[in-house]
């Protein structure tokens, strides 16, 4: 977890926002960083913006859009996975696994707020 950020309660969270809608990358963070418990190092509209910014940024959490313009948020998923010391949390307005790509091995883990 980070290290450079303090709360009460310890170390903030690091977040890197992925979503090409500002709006949506702009109330993630006031939303997160209001909690204080979450500091948000980036805010990127393109997914191809993030291999190289984790390369050069600590982040403990990615929070990934998966509907981005420039590449398919499904396959930087599968790049990210076990690559990077991260935890992913997608972020789509598909409400079935199988239409954003994912299968039945990963629904488990996913948590559908519709």
């Amino acid at each position: 977890m980070g290290q450079d950020a303090q709360t009460s309660e310890g170390p903030a969270f690091r977040v890197i926002v992925v979503d090409d809608h500002a709006l949506v990358q702009a109330g993630l963070s006031l939303a997160l960083e209001e909690t204080g418990r979450y500091r948000i190092v980036e805010r990127l509209s393109r997914g191809a913006e993030l291999i190289p910014c984790l390369h050069t940024t600590s982040a403990d959490v990615v929070i990934l859009d998966l509907n981005l313009p420039d590449m398919d948020g499904t396959s930087l998923l599968v790049e990210l996975v076990g690559r990077f010391d991260t935890t992913v949390v997608v972020l789509t307005g598909e409400s079935e696994p199988v239409a954003v790509g994912l299968g039945d091995e990963v629904h488990a883990g996913m948590l559908n707020l519709s």
